[in-house]
């Protein structure tokens, strides 16, 4: 099971928070961020046109606990998708929604799902403080504006 090189979400974004030279950091954004799932959650964090309609906070979805990312049945590179129908303006129920956002919650790891809840509540730079607004301005205008 261990042979599963995926690279998931949170250790990208822990790389690029640790990266301390600028240049270095801006080549990591630049490199995942053309990719999704990071567009679309340095979007929904940082563009104040998009928004989900989902209740702030965390939803009641399923933790157990478990660390090992292997037991997961999907990744959020592979269930970001879904997350375009929780958002504001598209017509689906907003209960249907929220249930959606819980499903993708609980398919991905869950260091992974934290990060789609803080960027949903547009709170990404509590998670990572150098990933800024200004930083992902700069590298990639478009998500932002």
């Amino acid at each position: 099971m261990g042979n599963n090189m995926k690279t998931h979400v949170y250790e990208i974004m822990e790389k690029i928070e640790k990266e301390s030279d600028l240049q270095k950091k801006k080549m990591l954004i630049w490199e995942h961020g053309q990719k999704s799932p990071f567009n679309m959650l340095w979007s929904l964090n940082f563009c104040d046109r998009i928004s989900l309609e989902i209740p702030e906070g965390v939803p009641p979805y399923k933790q157990d606990g478990e660390t090992n990312e292997d037991i997961f049945p999907s990744s959020l590179a592979q269930e970001i998708r879904k997350i375009g129908n929780c958002m504001v303006g598209v017509k689906i129920a907003k209960w249907k929604k929220e249930h959606i956002f819980i499903q993708v919650c609980e398919a991905i790891p869950l260091k992974d799902a934290e990060i789609l809840v803080f960027a949903k509540d547009k709170a990404l730079t509590e998670l990572y403080p150098t990933i800024t607004k200004e930083l992902i301005t700069e590298i990639f205008p478009a998500y932002v504006k």
